[in-house]
């Protein structure tokens, strides 16, 4: 029986789950370029946003917990990209390291070890990363911006 080694590395060789701020600015970055890129995929996008925008309003569930719904629904599914803009937004909602790292763990009862692996590294990381000092102002500004919660 062989094996297949796991990896993080996209295209490029670089790994994908090292810097959840890459992470974060990549993904919005992203977002941004194939909105501008057709007037198709400019509708695509704003429709895309509209359903999450929609999804995440405040309502019977509050932001914060529909940010904590979407960190365990995240790790499930081993979106690294998702994981680190759900953990800052789940900050950016008021959100604690412990309610973060406790939603997480229902991701794993569901998800096993992959998903306890994401949470224990870069959930984790990026939840650290986001409340550091190297998170600046600056970058919350840009990515509540880019995301159109500015």
């Amino acid at each position: 029986m062989t094996y297949q080694k796991f990896t993080d590395q996209n295209d490029k060789g670089e790994n994908m789950t090292e810097d959840p701020k890459k992470l974060l600015f990549d993904f919005t970055e992203g977002l941004g370029e194939f909105a501008s890129e057709t007037e198709v995929q400019g509708k695509q996008a704003l429709a895309f946003m509209g359903m999450v925008g929609a999804s995440f309003e405040d309502s019977v569930l509050d932001f914060k917990t529909k940010e904590l719904i979407a960190i365990g629904i995240a790790l499930y599914h081993r979106c690294p990209y998702c994981i680190s803009l759900n953990a800052f937004n789940a900050l950016y909602a008021g959100a604690t390291k412990e309610e973060i790292m406790q939603a997480s763990m229902v991701a794993v009862a569901f998800g096993g070890g992959p998903s306890m692996s994401f949470s224990v590294t870069l959930l984790k990381k990026a939840v650290e990363t986001f409340q550091s000092e190297s998170f600046t102002e600056e970058d919350r500004a840009e990515i509540l911006k880019r995301l159109g919660m500015a």
